[in-house]
């Protein structure tokens, strides 16, 4: 779909562009049988649906079922989603089912002999930024579909269908539709470009000019438009009260954050605050902002919290490649992140269990992740 476009961007750059095509090698298919009820789920299924909640909702049936199941969404760690593949791929694991969001669409390779769509219309934002359901675009559905019976996976062909007979119908309507070109790139502004609208109002905030400069702005060529700046606004609203110079506040506001969560965004701004006082930030002082030591999730509420201290990790490491001289830690940050990886990863494992037997006792064996962390912070500062 980008092919198009990128051809233009490059004839007007002067640079050159080759195209390597490739033809799938195993063959994708309908299953003309759609899944009524979880109980016709057998080993190499893979079912897709676009919500956490959804995914252990269902996760808890397939092991009331007797099924062990694997879990991948895109907020779980890399390292932890590529536990879940090889567990769900060993063929001497008894885990024999996958249950995932579009974030297998790419990057990991899975044994699934059948994809099923549980679900195929998804929360998303419109233009006014108002949440809605749609039924996923053709790009997306034949992604996630195209994960049925790759080359190496063993089968000879791949298996697609979706929950209940409807929605089989609709599925096989999204993904016959030829996929459409992009018409254009986004852009963002440049910090030159901003530092030319703060030499003139050098008294308004950043998110003021980043208003002033969409309001201004045009784009010259229909091969681009100005990306939406919300998020970026709202990141530079968060420490508008902080002293710092321009080019330091550009690169804060471009930080992996979810300006969604209270608890990243106060640790953004401490974050900044800390630039701008020149005191460094050691492993020891970020986990004493994050509950530590952890202990394995009883809930899902509770496994969103360690993700998201999993991604203060990331947003420090991030800072630390462009503001070494205060986040000077990235090692012992690293190594404390490999921790809770594992913590969060048995999390997943276990949480399934925890909420089909309604639980409130975390098992005793995440003691041994505590006690592993510490003495991975204590080797990290001692070096």
């Amino acid at each position: 779909a980008a092919v198009n476009l990128v051809k233009r961007i490059v004839n007007t750059t002067g640079d050159t562009l080759e195209v390597r095509k490739y033809e799938r090698l195993n063959r994708l298919r309908f299953d003309n049988n759609p899944l009524m009820s979880l109980k016709e789920v057998t080993a190499g299924d893979c079912i897709v649906c676009f919500s956490k909640r959804t995914i252990y909702k269902v996760c808890i049936e397939l092991e009331k079922l007797g099924h062990n199941v694997a879990v991948i969404y895109g907020s779980l760690p890399p390292a932890t989603k590529l536990a879940q593949a090889q567990k769900f791929n060993d063929p001497k694991d008894p885990c024999k089912v996958l249950v995932a969001t579009d974030a297998i669409g790419m990057g990991i390779n899975l044994k699934i002999k059948r994809i099923i769509f549980l679900e195929i219309q998804k929360l998303t934002r419109d233009e006014n930024g108002d949440l809605n359901y749609s039924f996923i675009p053709t790009h997306q559905a034949k992604q996630i579909a195209g994960r049925a019976g790759r080359f190496g996976s063993g089968e000879n062909v791949g298996l697609v269908t979706a929950h209940t007979e409807k929605k089989m119908i609709e599925l096989k309507e999204i993904i016959q539709q030829d996929l459409e070109d992009i018409q254009a790139a986004g852009l963002l502004p440049t910090v030159e470009q901003l530092e030319q609208f703060y030499f003139y109002l050098p008294n308004f905030s950043m998110r003021d000019i980043l208003g002033i400069f969409q309001y201004m702005s045009t784009v010259n060529s229909d091969m681009y438009f100005l990306c939406g700046l919300e998020n970026f606004k709202e990141l530079a609203t968060l420490i508008d009260h902080i002293d710092l110079p321009l080019r330091v506040r550009y690169q804060f506001c471009l930080a992996p954050v979810s300006v969604k969560s209270p608890f990243l965004s106060t640790l953004f701004t401490k974050f900044a605050r800390s630039y701008s006082n020149g005191t460094p930030i050691d492993c020891k002082w970020l986990l004493l902002q994050t509950d530590y030591p952890w202990i394995l999730p009883k809930t899902i509420k509770s496994l969103a919290k360690l993700e998201e201290v999993h991604e203060i990790m990331d947003m420090y490491l991030w800072l630390s490649f462009r503001f070494e001289e205060i986040f000077c830690d990235r090692e012992s940050v690293r190594g404390v992140q490999k921790q809770l990886e594992e913590v969060i990863e048995e999390g997943v494992e276990k949480l399934g269990v925890l909420l089909a037997q309604g639980t409130n006792n975390p098992p005793a064996k995440g003691k041994g992740k505590i006690i592993a962390a510490k003495k991975s912070i204590r080797r990290a500062k001692g070096k």
